[in-house]
């Protein structure tokens, strides 16, 4: 048998065979990773519906740095699935599911700082009179103990389990850029995608 390279010293006992055959496992397991990317890949890939296609996607932004409101922002996204009710454009106006995820930040030097994310599971959704979107589920803050903090942001959830919240975002498809509407206001962004 050959050995894999030209120059080898020799060895005590079976250590060149066994050196040998470590080689030959090596080359096979180093061909085979490919092959086992693929498959992760292909299985990552698959979308998880746990509460199946969205009839609405939402992400907002918002930071202010003028008194009083200075060092407060947010950002995040929500989902709106589970669809029961319709208009007449097709467009969902209240569902069974739907999930938010939000982080939410407060820093002001020498007097307080806070950065939290909340994650709410929907247990249903609609389109208020305001024409807002009001949501009822459940929410988990992390890092724990700044939940209470977390939670009286405005258009939050307020606790959990909570029930028909104005979540202070419109139903309108489209755009929207409301940055210096109020004073102080640096940056306000809302996007709204309905999925017919």
């Amino acid at each position: 048998m050959e050995p894999l390279f030209k120059y080898s010293l020799p060895l005590p006992g079976n250590t060149e065979k066994k050196i040998l055959m470590q080689s030959r496992s090596t080359i096979k397991f180093a061909a085979c990773v490919p092959l086992i990317l693929l498959a992760f890949a292909l299985f990552a890939a698959t979308p998880v519906r746990a509460y199946g296609p969205a009839q609405w996607q939402v992400t907002f932004s918002f930071t202010c740095n003028v008194s009083p409101c200075a060092g407060l922002g947010f950002w995040g996204w929500c989902d709106f699935a589970g669809g029961t009710t319709f208009d007449s454009q097709g467009h969902a106006t209240s569902g069974t599911a739907g999930d938010c995820q939000v982080s939410e930040y407060f820093h002001t030097p020498t007097v307080f700082g806070a950065t939290c994310e909340l994650s709410a599971d929907l247990t249903g959704w609609s389109i208020g009179q305001n024409g807002d979107f009001f949501f009822s589920g459940t929410d988990i803050v992390h890092p724990t103990r700044l939940t209470a903090f977390c939670e009286q942001f405005p258009g939050s959830t307020g606790s959990s389990p909570f029930s028909n919240v104005d979540s202070l975002i419109p139903a309108v498809p489209g755009h929207q850029n409301l940055n210096g509407v109020f004073p102080g206001l640096n940056e306000l962004q809302i996007q709204v995608n309905a999925i017919p």
